[in-house]
C-alpha cells in the first residue's frame, strides 16, 4: 500500500485501456509504465553557470585511504541499519570528498531498489567541492538510479520535478544556495519524503538561519517534507560534546536486543559514528604536514622562491588563483635560470597534490587546493603554504587553514583572548605554542621571524578570530582585581567598557542567543545570569506552579516561553533539567520540583505524543513510592511496549527518549536529607 504523499516507481497517470486481446492489454500497460523520455536527466546542461568540469587528473587512492573510506561507510550503514535516523561522519577535508557519501547512497539503493516504493535523496555541499564530490556520486547512477544536477532558476526545478515524477530511484546534486530550487521541485510534484538527505562539508553551514547557503535541519516543520535519514561528513565536531561511536549511541534495556537504537542524548546531527583527526591522518601517511611561509613581497616572488627551493627543497608551486600567463613565465624565468629548471610555477590547471606548496595570489577560497596540497603522494613528507604579507591575503590564508585543521581555530581563539587580557599587541612569547608549528623553518633572521608572526596572528584575531574572545579575555583580566559577581555598568579594562559588554551577554542569555558555551564560560567567570536578574530557583519553583495552573496541570512548557510578568519560564525549565541530569541539583530541589510536577524528562513538542508521555508521567509517579524491584519491572514493561524494536507508532522514538532520560531519576532518586 502506498503510503501518502510518497510517489510509487514511475506509476502511469491512467490505467490501461481496456481491450479483448489480453496480450494488447498486457503490451499496452507495459508502454504505460515506461518512464517518458526526460532529457538529459543525470548530465543536464551547465552552461547556466561558471562551473566547470575538472580537468584534473584524478588523485589516486592509497590503500590506507581506501580502509578510511571503507570503514566510514561500513560504520554508517550499520548505525542506519540498528535504527539511527542521522549520523555525523568526521574526516579531514579533501579525503572523502563525495566517495563515503556515494557509497552509502549507492547501498542504500541496492537495498531499496526491489521496494514499491520511490528513493529520493539530496546531496547539498559548498560550491567549491561540486565539481569533484560530483564526479563520485555519478559513479552510483545506474540500475534504476538517476544522478541529476541542479540548474539555476526554474530550468533547474523543471528537471528536478520531472525525475521525480519518471524516475525510481533519483539522487540530487546542488549547492547549500540550491536548496530552495529543491524544495521547491519536492513541493511541486508533492513529494513529501526524502530517504536520505547528505550534508558534504556540513560545518560551513551548520549555525546559519537562512535555507540559501545554508544548512536547515527541521525540514518537516518548515516545508513538510520528512527527512528519513540524514548524513553529516564534515572535518570537525559540528557540537561541544558529540556522542561518539556506535556504543555511545544506544542505551541498554534488560529484556530487549543487546544492540538498541535509541540515543540516550538526542542531537539534530546524531553520534559520530566514524572520526578521524589530521593527526591520525598523517600517521597513517594519507596527508602531510602543511607549514606557512610569509613572503616579504608581493612584486619580488621569483628571488624568494628561489631561496625557499634552495633551503626547503620546493621544486613545483601553484599559484591559486592561477596567475595570468605572462605573470607566470616571467617568474618561470627567473627561477629556471637561477635553479637550472629545479623549480617553477605551474601554468596549467592540474592538481594541486602534485604540488609542493600553493602560492596565494588573490583574495580566494582556497579550500579544495588546500586539501590536495596535503594529500601524500611519493616524495611528498610536507607542503607549504606560501602568502605575501597583504592583509587581504592573510585573511584569507587564515580561514582557509582555520577550516582545515580545528586546532587552528583554537590557537587563534586562545591568541584572541591573551590579547584581551594583556591588552596590548602580542609577543613571540604570547602566542599558543601549536602556532609555532605552523611556521616552516626558513630564513636566517630569527629576530625578523619572530617579529613576523606575532603581526600575522594579529591580523587574524582582528579579521577572523570572534571579536568575544576578546572581550572574554578582557573580563578575566578585570577578575583579577574585582573578584564581587555584579560588574558595574560603567567598568572598564584596558579602557574599554566592559560593564557595557556584559550587559549586552545578559540581554543575548535572556533571549536564548548566547550559545550554551558561552553561557557556561560566563558562569566560570563567575558571571551568573540568576544573579544578575534574581531569577533564583525559587522564584522559577512560583512562576511554574502558577503555570501548571494555567495549564490545567500540563507540566509542558516550551522552550522559549516568556510570562506575561517577563519571566524566562522556557529557558528556567530547560536549565533545570539539564542541571538535574548532570548531578547540579540538590536531592532536596530534585524532590521539590517533581513533587510540584516538574519531570526529569521534557515532554514532546508534539500534542499526540505528549498525551503518551504524560500518561506515562502518571504511571511512573504512582508507581514512584514502590520498591526499586516493582520499579525496575514496571520501567521495563513501558520500555517493551513503546520501544521502536516493539512500538511501529509514530512516536515510539519520541516516548522512548523521554523514558531514557526519565530513567536515572525514577529508578534511583536520590534520599532526601533529613535535616
Amino acid at each position: 500500500m502506498r503510503q501518502p504523499g510518497r510517489e510509487a516507481k514511475a506509476a502511469p497517470e491512467d490505467g490501461p485501456k481496456a481491450s479483448g486481446n489480453i496480450v494488447s492489454q498486457i503490451e499496452d500497460r507495459a508502454a504505460r509504465l515506461t518512464p517518458p523520455a526526460f532529457e538529459k536527466p543525470a548530465v543536464p546542461d551547465m552552461d547556466w553557470t561558471l562551473r566547470k568540469e575538472s580537468k584534473k587528473k584524478p588523485v589516486e587512492i592509497s590503500l590506507e585511504l581506501q580502509k578510511v573510506h571503507n570503514n566510514a561507510t561500513k560504520l554508517a550503514l550499520k548505525g542506519f541499519d540498528i535504527g539511527l535516523k542521522q549520523a555525523t561522519i568526521v574526516m579531514p577535508m579533501g579525503i572523502g570528498d563525495g566517495i563515503v557519501g556515494s557509497r552509502i547512497l549507492a547501498d542504500r539503493w541496492k537495498g531499496h531498489a526491489q521496494q514499491p516504493l520511490a528513493f529520493r535523496s539530496v546531496v547539498l555541499m559548498p560550491e567549491r567541492t561540486l565539481v569533484d564530490a560530483e564526479m563520485c556520486y555519478r559513479k552510483c547512477a545506474g540500475d534504476g538510479l538517476t544522478v541529476l544536477r541542479i540548474e539555476d532558476g526554474k530550468a533547474g526545478v523543471d528537471n528536478i520535478a520531472s525525475a521525480l515524477r519518471t524516475r525510481a530511484g533519483l539522487v540530487v546534486l546542488g549547492t547549500y544556495s540550491d536548496a530552495d530550487f529543491i524544495i521547491a521541485a519536492f513541493r511541486r510534484t508533492r513529494t513529501y519524503i526524502l530517504d536520505y538527505l547528505v550534508f558534504e562539508m556540513a560545518q560551513t553551514a551548520v549555525g546559519r538561519t537562512t535555507v540559501s547557503g545554508a544548512l536547515e535541519l527541521d525540514w518537516v516543520k518548515r516545508y513538510r517534507i520528512k527527512v528519513l535519514h540524514s548524513i553529516f561528513l564534515t572535518p570537525r565536531s559540528l557540537e561541544p560534546d558529540p556522542v561518539q561511536g556506535l556504543d555511545a549511541a544506544t542505551i541498554e534495556v534488560p529484556g530487549l536486543p543487546s544492540y538498541t537504537v535509541v540515543d540516550e542524548r538526542p542531537s539534530v546531527f546524531g553520534p559520530e559514528v566514524f572520526s578521524l583527526s589530521i593527526t591520525e591522518s598523517q600517521q597513517k601517511g594519507i596527508t602531510v604536514p602543511v607549514q606557512m611561509i610569509f613572503l616579504e613581497s608581493a612584486s619580488n616572488i621569483g628571488h624568494e622562491l628561489v631561496d625557499i627551493h634552495r633551503q626547503l627543497g620546493v621544486q613545483l608551486v601553484q599559484p591559486v588563483p592561477p596567475l595570468p600567463v605572462e605573470s607566470a613565465q616571467l617568474i618561470n624565468e627567473e627561477l629556471m635560470r637561477t635553479t637550472q629548471t629545479s623549480c617553477c610555477i605551474a601554468t596549467s590547471d592540474r592538481s594541486a597534490c602534485e604540488a609542493d606548496a600553493l602560492l596565494v595570489t588573490a583574495p580566494h577560497d582556497m579550500a579544495q587546493d588546500l586539501n590536495s596540497l596535503a594529500m601524500r603522494v611519493p616524495g611528498k613528507d610536507s607542503a607549504y603554504l606560501l602568502i605575501p604579507r597583504r592583509k587581504d591575503l592573510v585573511t584569507a590564508a587564515w580561514k582557509t587553514l582555520g577550516e582545515y585543521d580545528n586546532r587552528i581555530q583554537t590557537a587563534l581563539r586562545e591568541a584572541a583572548h591573551t590579547y584581551g587580557f594583556l591588552g596590548r599587541n602580542l609577543q613571540w612569547d604570547d602566542l599558543p605554542q601549536y602556532l609555532y608549528t605552523l611556521i616552516a623553518n626558513y630564513g636566517s633572521n630569527l629576530d625578523s621571524f619572530q617579529d613576523v608572526l606575532p603581526k600575522m596572528v594579529s591580523v587574524a584575531i582582528e579579521t577572523v578570530v570572534d571579536e568575544w574572545e576578546i572581550w572574554y579575555g578582557r573580563l578575566e583580566a578585570y577578575r583579577l582585581t574585582n573578584t564581587d559577581s555584579a560588574i558595574p555598568i560603567d567598568a572598564t579594562i584596558h579602557g574599554y567598557a566592559l560593564g557595557r559588554w556584559v550587559s549586552i551577554q545578559f540581554l543575548e542569555w535572556r533571549s536564548g542567543y548566547l550559545p550554551e558555551d558561552k553561557c557556561q564560560r560566563l558562569l566560570d567567570s563567575g558571571v551568573s545570569l540568576e544573579k544578575e536578574n534574581d531569577r533564583t530557583f525559587l522564584e522559577g519553583v512560583r512562576v511554574f506552579e502558577n503555570y501548571l495552573q494555567e495549564q490545567n496541570g500540563d507540566p509542558y512548557v516550551p522552550s522559549g516561553y516568556w510570562t506575561e510578568s517577563g519571566f524566562a519560564l522556557g529557558t528556567w525549565a530547560v536549565s533545570q533539567r539539564a542541571a538535574w541530569k548532570r548531578g547540579e541539583l540538590s536531592a532536596e530541589q530534585q524532590h521539590l520540583l517533581y513533587a510540584i510536577g516538574f519531570p526529569p524528562a521534557a515532554h514532546p513538542d508534539d500534542d499526540e505524543t505528549r498525551k503518551v508521555t504524560l500518561h506515562i508521567d502518571g504511571i511512573l509517579r504512582v508507581a514512584h513510592s514502590k520498591d526499586l524491584y516493582f520499579r525496575e519491572k514496571q520501567f521495563r514493561k513501558l520500555v517493551q511496549q513503546n520501544h521502536p524494536s516493539f512500538c511501529k507508532k509514530p512516536y515510539a522514538n519520541a516516548v522512548t527518549h523521554f523514558l531514557a532520560a526519565y530513567r536515572e531519576w525514577f529508578l534511583f532518586p536520590p534520599a532526601p536529607s533529613l535535616e
